[in-house]
């Protein structure tokens, strides 16, 4: 992520907005981004919002930003692809944001994930060392103890064919390695 904007000296927050889960680890893992994001860009103000399931929403934040005095933001999608989250759910929290009044500047940068059908060779990187964990070639200099005959890469809730696509691209980058 490239650093915020600075005007007249206040870095411009950043708010990064995760799907949401029932389950209170979710909410963790992302606490614990904002805190590396927060720790990688000092003075930065980084917050969490949730489109579904936990609080706060992206609204309340933005609302709270703005009652802070800020008057710009960036907002992170942390999506794995560019679907109805990003492209529907993610306008339609601004549109509603503005209509309940909002007036402070929303910067949306692209979701994490890929886009364009291209898989950032990062990305394949992380999921390489994720597999590498579950399957390791070997443990304490003897045989493999953990092999797999087939990795499967699973994506739920799209119906958004470019979605898809992109899902199989990075399972065929996966599968050659």
């Amino acid at each position: 992520m490239r650093s915020a904007r600075m005007r007249g000296g206040i870095p411009t927050p950043v708010v990064l907005v995760a799907h949401g889960s029932r389950d209170p680890r979710a909410a963790e893992a992302i606490e614990d981004l904002v805190r590396a994001v927060a720790t990688e860009r000092p003075g930065v103000d980084v917050r969490a919002s949730y489109l579904d399931h936990t609080e706060p929403t992206p609204e309340q934040v933005l609302y709270a930003l703005e009652s802070a005095g800020h008057r710009k933001a960036v907002l992170v999608p942390l999506l794995l692809t560019d679907a109805y989250h990003g492209r529907v759910d993610i306008p339609g929290v601004l549109t509603a944001a503005r209509a309940g009044g909002l007036r402070l500047s929303v910067r949306v940068t692209e979701v994490l994930g890929p886009s364009g059908g291209v898989v950032d060779d990062l990305l394949l990187a992380g999921l390489r060392r994720r597999l590498a964990e579950v399957a390791p070639a070997e443990v304490d200099d003897g045989p493999a103890i953990a092999r797999v005959d087939a990795i499967v890469l699973a994506a739920a809730g799209t119906r958004d064919a470019g979605a898809r696509r992109v899902v199989e691209v990075a399972a065929a980058a996966l599968g050659g390695s």
